[in-house]
């Protein structure tokens, strides 16, 4: 697999680099070894005066730090 990352990094043709990089993923999901079949849902109480960054709260969630349930700073504005 990591082979197969290296190749597809060199590669100058974006249609060929695009290929191996599928294949890649392809790996990464045949190796995979759990399958998660429940997800947990959880809300945020948050101050009216408070927005997201743009107006999009999805900037909110932070999928390295705690699977989303984890909120970051400075993704809120006040006012």
């Amino acid at each position: 697999m990591n082979k197969l990352i290296i190749q597809a990094d060199y590669t100058l043709n974006s249609t060929q680099a695009s290929q191996l990089f599928k294949q890649v993923d392809q790996i990464a999901v045949d190796l995979y070894m759990y399958v998660y079949t429940y997800q947990s849902n959880g809300y945020w109480v948050v101050k009216p005066y408070i927005t997201p960054y743009q107006n999009d709260i999805s900037y909110q969630s932070h999928p390295i730090i705690a699977g989303a349930g984890a909120s970051l700073f400075f993704w809120w504005n006040k006012g």
